[in-house]
């Protein structure tokens, strides 16, 4: 459906943008992560599932210093 959009936009005359970058006029289809038709959060989507590892600390109302990423 998003290929349709987009190609209606620019039949209409509106130029396909990155909505990454600056632009001035423009459109684009927005990412969202979905899982069986529901909006997912950056916590549900991503964090959640991995949320049992020793290596992840996930801490509210904190300040994060440093972020080591080790693969």
């Amino acid at each position: 459906m998003a290929k349709e959009f987009i190609r209606a936009g620019q039949e209409l005359g509106y130029e396909h943008v990155d909505l990454n970058a600056r632009f001035e006029e423009g459109f684009d289809s927005i990412y969202s992560p979905m899982e069986q038709g529901e909006r997912k959060s950056s916590f549900s989507g991503f964090l959640e599932p991995i949320r049992d590892r020793v290596t992840l600390m996930i801490r509210k109302y904190s300040r994060a210093t440093k972020v080591s990423i080790l693969f």
